[in-house]
């Protein structure tokens, strides 16, 4: 593999079978429409992946690494500072330009910055990570994949036929330059939509969730944050929980009982409110309306109290001061019952 640098600090995941682990990988990238073009593993490879996605031809990888090292001693006073080990800067350099010499951090952003390109790299069940220096409507974004913490593979669209130039990708849901004016009113129900789904295939595709309707569940409860529900749904996949991968198909039988308990509710929910309207209209009654059914009930039944015991109207006061002063009064009783069964429904 040669002379080893310091590899991208992205997350790792380590297998031992390689083949399996680009082919899960390219599984991911379907979702997205996306490949992955293997280059050579020789030290080169990310300058290799970098030649084959600007040229179809990874075997310009030499020009690569000389555009890059060149750019970085020419602008010696802004990478300097960055570098490890506390190497000089000078054989740093030296270093670099030496076939089989790994790429780190500094290579990529300096690659961005010399060819004026933004730079997407592509990890298994990890959110995608964005070098942007460019944000004009023209800007090309190099697509790559990264592998066991050691190696880079160019990434092109499924349709791309990988000879020339690697055709461009848009995913949406990615932050893009704009480059329409804002949408009409009448637009906006439905690129809300659109912008939703396209969230929701993002999701599943850089988080590797299959379960649409839970990677919907999860994008909503992150209030969109498509990057928080990526992260979620991967550490919910790696704990075990089979939500993430569940089918969405519901049991009819479920539905059925859903829908049988959503008739009784709404039937209790209306026997409630009639309830609520009844105690109400009879703790109301006007002296001359209709209301003197109640009131003689009410009467007849005050006839056997003894005015200094407790009212039955339930208000816990005397006799002679609730109801015995009045045929028509609403008692606290009757009022928190019916503010109960309101705020409920």
């Amino acid at each position: 593999m040669g002379q080893k640098r310091p590899p991208l600090k992205l997350k790792v995941i380590r297998n031992k079978d390689k083949t399996k682990e680009i082919a899960s990988l390219n599984q991911q990238l379907g979702l997205l429409d996306l490949k992955v073009v293997q280059v050579t593993a020789d030290g080169n490879c990310f300058f290799r992946a970098v030649s084959e996605q600007l040229e179809g031809d990874e075997e310009e990888h030499s020009k690569y690494r000389k555009m890059v090292v060149d750019y970085l001693q020419e602008h010696r006073e802004d990478f300097e500072p960055f570098v490890e080990d506390e190497v000089p800067f000078d054989d740093y350099l030296k270093n670099m330009r030496e076939e089989t010499t790994w790429a780190g951090h500094m290579e990529i952003q300096a690659t961005s910055l010399v060819t004026r390109t933004n730079i997407c790299i592509h990890q298994l069940k990890t959110p995608r990570w964005h070098f942007r220096n460019f944000n004009t409507a023209d800007a090309k974004t190099i697509h790559l994949s990264y592998h066991d913490g050691e190696h880079y593979n160019s990434v092109r669209r499924q349709d791309d036929p990988g000879d020339g130039p690697a055709k461009p990708i848009i995913i949406e849901g990615d932050a893009t330059p704009a480059t329409k004016p804002p949408p009409t009113k009448s637009l906006v129900k439905d690129k809300s939509r659109d912008v939703e789904a396209a969230a929701i295939k993002r999701v599943m595709g850089g988080s590797g969730c299959t379960n649409e309707t839970r990677a919907r569940e999860v994008l909503r409860d992150v209030h969109g944050d498509a990057d928080a529900a990526i992260e979620y749904l991967i550490a919910e996949l790696a704990s075990g929980d089979a939500s993430s991968t569940g089918s969405d198909e519901s049991d009819p039988g479920s539905s059925a009982a859903t829908g049988d308990q959503s008739r009784v509710s709404e039937k209790s929910t209306s026997d409630e409110r009639t309830e609520s309207k009844r105690s109400l209209i009879s703790c109301t009654a006007s002296e001359n309306g209709g209301g003197n059914a109640n009131s003689n009930g009410l009467s007849a039944s005050s006839q056997s109290v003894d005015r200094n015991k407790p009212c039955p109207c339930g208000s816990k006061r005397k006799y002679k001061s609730c109801c015995g002063t009045s045929k028509t009064r609403i008692t606290p009783t009757h009022l928190s019952r019916f503010a109960i069964r309101t705020s409920s429904h």
